[in-house]
């Protein structure tokens, strides 16, 4: 007979496999995905391009996150004293609307790390699954609450023991199974300010460190993505050791560096001799290089001479020199910086040259124009103020006596550092990094004037079906109005504010989401208003977050009324809080394929007595004077006949709204005959 340990084995390796199916299932639909993004391209009109790239891109971040696991994507499981129990993993998968597996780093994850025997929030048994790519191969289990943990089945040394006895391999692993409660706070920290995580050598800071990058990634992508996230590691062995970690985890928006990778383009391995870095450290060298900047470029021209009105007009070297300096003063005056100073070049150029031309007759505008448009002018200022880039600058210091601000030892010491080897050094990659900021960008390209509306002299006040009416902005926002000046952190606790009044109690994304605030403004906004005592932080039972309590909110006596709520009502837009208040899950099936469409195409909830009791699908028929109901559908354990007329009064009412001269009720649905029965409607 089977020991207990492979029975237990067993029975997660049938959740395992189930994953994977699911899995394979998921990387069809990607592929599939990516497919029909091509056929769109080849087969419509030119938005089909558009559309084949978002679909063929979305595609490939799904396949890289699919692809993306190495020791078996399921790691956990949670057994929880209501009889719950939820699988941990490397990413969140789901079988229809079954949850299979739980993204590690969402919040109902959290428990898994956070949770001890002192304080097991509602956590009965914690077992951690070791596995070999889709083979369970041994469990860990840790018990948080023994008088409940009844007939479950206990195995395992310590997940963490275990893991500690694992030999090194050739790269950094993931440590998803393995963290610890002080790790977990670290990388679920709010965004805010700078983290440091200190300990000795050994202690995880690393791993912590990148769990964090993709924890993240995933509470806060639109502000982390697109390269916002960058690994400094001391040498390319350490990010090729760590390289394997993030990908593991389903991400690979983050950008690993070595030292000596940090400046676009360079790869430094090599460091320098102690008494040259030590040079090249000094903060003294960030004034050498603000002085080398503004030198003369090796190889510019040394000598302008142009005829003008019949007058040979020359500038020499000293002239030259002199024109240099001047654009400096005028630069350091205006905060230009050298890649952007050519047309103050130009200018100050204009005048010395303007200078000597003999003719009172002559007008200096039109001669700043007319040299301006010659060839050879142009050409000469190409090359005698060029758009320098950090390492031509620095390649300068061969030269000592461009070495301006250090002692004469020193500047030939450096000198000869660079003159020795043509390569750079990890030493030099904080002075390019420095250059490319003291230099500044060259002046963008002249672009096509902006749209009136983007200029915000334009915004849009109202709308006709689906388009946007754009009028002056003055004529849409009163006066009073948009001469006020905010202040965001002010804005932010208001908006939060008028949120919590509005959803009397709510989690801190459900306050964020009523006006679309990020993150990081809405966490500081209910701190600050739970510390002014506008909130009330309180524990709701079935909700696994903290909730907020507004300090104003009246439990009414009765709730009466009733309501057909569109997709986009602020009761139902933030699907989860809905599903956590009245037990029902919405969905929009707008973009399901018809046969796979639960409910309809564009359904509406209806709220009777403050309860969703049912969902009705409606169609505005203008041709046939109708709104149209082909699906209607009851929640379980509602009076089906008092609801049935109830909605069959409010879709009399839209319909009058809609302007329309009935309605029209079809089949599909349990509600449909008793509501075609209650309003004695058409079917």
């Amino acid at each position: 007979m089977p020991d207990v340990r492979t029975l237990e084995i067993a029975v997660e390796q049938q959740v395992v496999d189930r994953v994977y199916a699911r899995l394979e299932g998921m990387r069809a639909q990607a592929g599939a995905l990516a497919g029909e993004g091509h056929r769109r391209a080849a087969a419509g009109p030119a938005t089909g391009l558009v559309e084949r790239d978002a679909l063929v891109h979305r595609a490939a971040a799904q396949l890289r996150a699919l692809d993306a696991e190495e020791e078996g994507i399921v790691s956990g499981r949670l057994d929880f004293d209501d009889g719950e129990t939820y699988r941990i993993g490397r990413l969140g998968v789901r079988d229809g609307l079954e949850p299979l597996l739980i993204d590690w780093r969402a919040p109902a994850a959290a428990p898994f790390y956070r949770a001890t025997s002192g304080e097991p929030l509602g956590v009965v048994r914690r077992r951690v699954i070791i596995c070999r790519g889709p083979r369970v191969v041994d469990l860990d289990d840790d018990v948080l609450s023994p008088d409940d943990a009844g007939d479950l089945r206990v195995l395992g040394e310590g997940a963490l023991l275990a893991a500690l006895r694992r030999s090194r391999g050739p790269h950094m692993r993931d440590i998803v199974t393995t963290i610890q409660r002080e790790q977990d706070e670290a990388i679920r920290a709010p965004a805010r300010g700078v983290t440091v995580i200190t300990g000795g050598p050994g202690t995880g800071k690393t791993q912590v460190a990148l769990h964090r990058a993709a924890y993240l990634l995933y509470t806060d992508r639109g502000r982390f993505t697109d390269g916002r996230i960058l690994v400094v590691g001391p040498s390319t062995v350490f990010t090729n050791y760590i390289g394997r970690v993030l990908p593991s985890l389903g991400e690979d928006s983050v950008h690993l560096r070595a030292l000596g990778e940090l400046v676009e383009g360079v790869t430094a391995t090599r460091r320098d001799r102690a008494d040259v870095a030590r040079i090249k450290g000094d903060e003294l060298m960030r004034d050498v290089l603000a002085e080398l900047m503004w030198q003369t470029p090796p190889g510019a021209p040394q000598r302008l001479r142009l005829v003008y009105a019949g007058q040979v007009l020359t500038l020499g070297p000293d002239d030259l020199a002199a024109a240099r300096r001047r654009v400096r003063a005028r630069c350091a005056t205006t905060g230009t910086k050298p890649n952007a100073a050519r047309p103050t070049a130009a200018a100050v150029l204009f005048g010395a040259l303007w200078s000597r031309v003999d003719g009172a007759h002559l007008g200096r505008e039109l001669f700043a124009q007319e040299v301006g448009d010659r060839g050879e002018f142009r050409r000469f200022l190409q090359a005698w103020w060029p758009v320098l880039t950090p390492a031509e600058v620095l390649s300068w210091l061969t030269d000592d006596a461009r070495v301006i601000g250090l002692a004469a030892g020193a500047a030939s010491t450096l000198a000869a550092s660079y003159r020795a080897r043509p390569d750079w050094s990890v030493d030099d990659v904080p002075l390019l990094d420095e250059l490319a900021g003291l230099l500044g960008d060259p002046p963008a390209a002249p672009k096509a004037p902006e749209p009136e509306w983007r200029l915000r002299e334009l915004t849009t006040g109202t709308r006709r079906s689906f388009e946007r009416l754009y009028d002056l902005t003055e004529r849409v926002i009163p006066p009073e109005i948009l001469a006020r000046e905010v202040d965001p952190a002010h804005g932010a606790r208001e908006l939060i504010t008028r949120s919590a009044a509005a959803l009397g109690v709510a989690t801190e994304p459900d306050l964020r989401d009523y006006y679309r605030l990020g993150p990081e403004v809405s966490h500081q906004a209910v701190a600050e208003l739970v510390e002014a005592g506008v909130l009330e932080q309180v524990r709701v039972r079935t909700w696994r977050a903290p909730a907020y309590r507004y300090a104003g909110a009246r439990v009414p006596r009765k709730i009466t009324g009733r309501a057909l709520l569109c997709p986009f009502d602020p009761l139902v837009w933030e699907r989860s809080r809905t599903e956590r208040l009245f037990d029902f899950r919405y969905r929009i099936e707008i973009y399901v394929p018809e046969p796979k469409r639960v409910h309809g195409y564009y359904v509406f909830p209806f709220l009777l007595d403050g309860e969703l009791v049912a969902r009705v699908d409606l169609k505005a028929d203008r041709e046939a004077g109708l709104l149209r109901a082909p699906g209607a559908f009851a929640e379980p354990g509602v009076d089906e006949p008092r609801v049935a007329a109830e909605l069959a009064a409010e879709l009399r009412v839209m319909a009058a709204w809609l302007g329309l001269d009935g309605v029209s009720v079809g089949t599909r649905g349990d509600l449909a005959p008793a509501l075609r029965k209650a309003g004695k409607l058409r079917s």
